[in-house]
Formats: C-alpha cells, structure tokens, sequence
C-alpha cells in the first residue's frame, strides 16, 4: 500500500543523507530487531544505537511531516508521486 511505498521514499532520502541510520531502521523496522540486536549486527554499541535511533525517528517524522505539507524546510516542493514510487522500487531491484 501506499503507506509502505511512503516508508520506503524517506527511508531512501534517510539513505542519502545518513547510511548507517538508515540501515539501524531498516533492522528496527523491517527486520524486527531491538536495539541490543541491531547493536551486535552493526558493530556499534547499544547507547549509540540509542541516539541513532532517536534521530532517525525524529528525522522521519519530520520528512512524513514535509511530504505531507508539501514543502521542505527550505521552501523546496518536496511533493512524493507515486512515479516517484515507482522509481524508488526500481533502485531497490538496482541494488
């Protein structure tokens, strides 16, 4: 459905802008991992896997914010499409 496309769309600007955030969420969210778990499979240690996942929560629910507005922060349309989507899964199967 669409709220998992949206998921997958942030996820990938997260991607861009902060790898290793990133994949902390994809173990958290997709994988099912806790914080102790995902620690030992990214080799880092649970207090920074702590604030690694405060940001990037925080940072998704900013950028759902920004779709959802319209606009980014910087005035920037940030408007999200369902070609957008699609592009979004055909990197996916890229990588």
């Amino acid at each position: 459905g669409w709220g998992l496309l949206v998921c997958r769309a942030i996820l990938a600007l997260l991607a861009a802008e902060d790898p290793p955030k990133a994949e902390l969420v994809r173990l958290r969210f997709f994988v099912g991992l806790t914080n102790a778990e995902a620690a030992k499979v990214l080799g880092l240690s649970e207090p920074t896997v702590k604030r690694y996942w405060d940001f990037a929560r925080a940072w998704l629910l900013r950028e759902i914010r920004v779709l959802a507005a319209g606009t980014h922060q910087n005035g920037e349309n940030r408007e999200w499409t369902r070609m957008d989507a699609n592009r979004d899964e055909a990197d996916d199967a890229a990588a």
